[in-house]
């Protein structure tokens, strides 16, 4: 049903230099009630549109700072990058 959760640092670097970028739309922001350096923990469900093959959902776990709060609400469009594999996912930071 979902992929990637949780993907820890090591496979998100890797993901991000291998992986194929696309366009997901959040579904779901849910708050782990974990918090780092007064950054909230969150579950983020995401639809990811992947250029060449099916439409997927996936789950990624990550601190989201509070200046982002804006970008991931249920309906917004955010970049991500995924292997085709194991349609593991990272939020693309920039």
């Amino acid at each position: 049903l979902f992929g990637s959760f949780p993907v820890g640092r090591y496979e998100q670097d890797r993901i991000r230099r291998a992986g194929i970028p696309a366009e997901a739309v959040v579904l779901s922001v849910t708050d782990t009630g974990t918090s780092y350096n007064d950054q909230p923990m969150v579950v983020v469900a995401l639809e990811v549109h992947p250029p060449y093959d099916a439409v997927f959902t996936a789950t990624v776990e990550c601190l989201m700072p509070y200046y982002s709060g804006e970008e991931l609400t249920p309906g917004r469009k955010v970049r991500v990058i995924f292997t085709e594999g194991t349609r593991d996912v990272v939020i693309d930071g920039g």
